[in-house]
This record gives C-alpha cells, sequence and structure tokens, in this order.
C-alpha cells in the first residue's frame, strides 16, 4: 500500500508592468528615464509564476535585442522560494526585484527588452513530466532618454 498524490491543475504566468519612478511602459511599453548626470531611479520588475500548491518551478530573463541581461536569468528555482537570484520571493510564486537603468542597459543608450517567464509543472505521468499543464508569458518594454 502508498500513498499517491494527483495533481493535474495547471500552473500560471504572469508578469507585471514594469515600473519607473511609479509610471509604468503602458500600452506602449515605454518606459522614459532622465538621463545622466542625474542617476534615474531603478526599474522594478515583478512576476508572477504560481501553482495552487507549489508543484512547480520556473525560470525567468530579461533579453535586450539578442542577449541576456547580465544578473537577470534564473532557471531550475522553485515557485515557493524565498529568492532567486536577484528576485524576492514571497513563498507563493510572486517574485519582484528593481534594476538600476545602467544594469540593463549595459552601454547602450538606449534598448529593448523582452521579459520571458517559464513556469513548468511536476506533474509526471512516471515516465515523463506531464507539459500540458505548464505555462509562460513574455512582456516587452524599452528603455528611452526624455
Amino acid at each position: 500500500v502508498f500513498a499517491l498524490h494527483v495533481d493535474n491543475r495547471p500552473t500560471h504566468a504572469v508578469i507585471d508592468e514594469p515600473m519607473l519612478a511609479g509610471a509604468g511602459a503602458g500600452d506602449c511599453g515605454f518606459l522614459r528615464f532622465t538621463p545622466p548626470p542625474t542617476a534615474p531611479p531603478p526599474v522594478e520588475i515583478a512576476f508572477h509564476a504560481t501553482h495552487p500548491d507549489n508543484h512547480a518551478f520556473f525560470s525567468f530573463r530579461i533579453v535586450r535585442g539578442p542577449h541576456t541581461v547580465t544578473g537577470t536569468h534564473v532557471t531550475g528555482q522553485e515557485v515557493a522560494a524565498a529568492a532567486a537570484g536577484p528576485y524576492a520571493g514571497d513563498g507563493s510564486g510572486n517574485f519582484n526585484a528593481a534594476f538600476t537603468v545602467a544594469a540593463l542597459l549595459e552601454g547602450c543608450p538606449e534598448a529593448a527588452f523582452a521579459e520571458v517567464l517559464n513556469v513548468y509543472a511536476k506533474a509526471t505521468n512516471g515516465w515523463h513530466r506531464l507539459e500540458r499543464y505548464d505555462r509562460s508569458a513574455v512582456r516587452a518594454f524599452a528603455l528611452t532618454p526624455e
């Protein structure tokens, strides 16, 4: 006799609107910053990689052009984690971090970005992980001087 737990509920993947100084990127996807010598406030990034019972793991990254932005990529992280790389978690799959404009631009005067979130269910049929319960989300934004 053994106990068997069946959980065929899907995961959820949501990326919040990036914010800069309390203003969001909006439908057009632009965050405008004051160029140096004034130091702009950080860009706030938040996402939700969830499963009803935390039976999932996730990956998240921010891509600028063809490259992943240094220090933004995490993979194989538990949705119930208190932290995943630079992202603080609440134990229920809600994560956030703040990045400086300079860290995101990495030398570019302005740039376009994609935030990519993949949430993977831990459900299996005994031989293979069941991908039909996975979810993903993508959100784009651009940083440009005022």
